[in-house]
């Protein structure tokens, strides 16, 4: 579960910022991302920008890092979790 995800699958993920994609129907960029707790994808809205989309991306993306940092018995795992997120460089 922490290493799918940690992914982010750039190869296949497009021309767009990670988490964010284009919604041609509404011109405006889309969010998503993975919940790894429930394997469900969320979706974040509809931003008129891609960095808004990929800042929501990446603000859900933390929150689900606390919760899962949550889960772990291994301290450094919980803490790589946290600052693999909390300093993301694009």
């Amino acid at each position: 579960m922490v290493n799918s995800f940690t992914l982010d699958r750039g190869n296949s993920r497009g021309e767009h910022k990670i988490g964010a994609c284009w919604h041609k129907a509404t011109g405006k960029y889309t969010a998503n991302c993975s919940n790894p707790l429930t394997g469900r994808l969320e979706h974040l809205g509809l931003f008129l920008s891609e960095d808004e989309a990929h800042k929501a991306w990446l603000d859900k993306k933390l929150e689900h890092a606390y919760a899962l940092a949550s889960l772990q018995t291994d301290e450094r795992v919980a803490k790589a979790l946290i600052d693999k997120y909390e300093n993301y460089i694009i």
